[in-house]
């Protein structure tokens, strides 16, 4: 399958910078295992497969493919289990279940029966899923501490301040340090708190990209 070499932006060469992008394309993964495995199971042939799913794959990752398979076709590498390993390279220390499961895939080629083969692609296809849920799993109970505090801070402090604001103003003591604290410094503290737990919310499966205009958008509405 050949594969077209214009890939667009930084070239053949090169990684893409910035973290975004990096954590875009680790939730990209699993479905590139999905698509190589798929293709494993009709032709056992690695580089045929790498062609199928670079031709599916979208985003960082699909361009990243694009980009090995060209320099597969113009002879800068010898066979897929290279553009495996580069892969590996990359992305297999954000990623360890996917590392496992690209070893897996390219095990499962050398395999000599086809319900060995199959078994090695089921195992690849399990590790990355059961890796998507590990993480999934894990910022949950990370997350778990950081919810508190925004319940605390954004639903039980304002309503414990309501009650004691009358009987502050009462003393005529703390009456505007009160109203600053509840006004902005807790909703302050629960911006940041939300942000941060979503910074670290693992990014599992590909982000769907929806068109402000969709195609028959207009006709549903009518």
């Amino acid at each position: 399958m050949r594969i077209s070499c214009r890939t667009g932006g930084s070239g053949w060469r090169g990684a893409s910078g910035g973290e975004g992008l990096e954590e875009r394309a680790c939730s990209e993964l699993p479905a590139l295992v999905c698509y190589l495995a798929m293709a494993l199971r009709a032709v056992p042939n690695l580089e045929r497969a790498l062609g199928f799913a670079a031709g599916q794959m979208r985003g960082e990752t699909g361009k990243f493919l694009r980009r090995m398979m060209c320099e597969l076709e113009l002879g800068y590498r010898t066979c897929g289990a290279e553009v495996l390993e580069e892969m590996v390279g990359r992305w297999g220390g954000r990623c360890p279940e996917v590392e496992r499961s690209l070893h897996l895939i390219r095990s499962s080629v050398e395999e000599g029966s086809l319900a060995t083969r199959e078994r090695t692609l089921s195992m690849a296809l399990s590790a990355v899923l059961d890796g998507a849920v590990g993480r999934a799993r894990d910022y949950a109970l990370r997350v778990h501490h950081s919810i508190l505090l925004v319940y605390t801070l954004g639903v039980l402090l304002p309503l414990v301040l309501v009650v004691m604001v009358p009987v502050i103003s009462s003393t005529g003591f703390g009456g505007p340090a009160v109203l600053f604290f509840a006004c902005v410094l807790c909703p302050l503290m629960v911006w940041w708190l939300g942000c941060r737990a979503l910074r670290g919310r693992p990014l599992l499966f590909e982000q769907v990209r929806i068109p402000l205009d969709p195609p028959g958008a207009g006709t549903v509405a009518a």
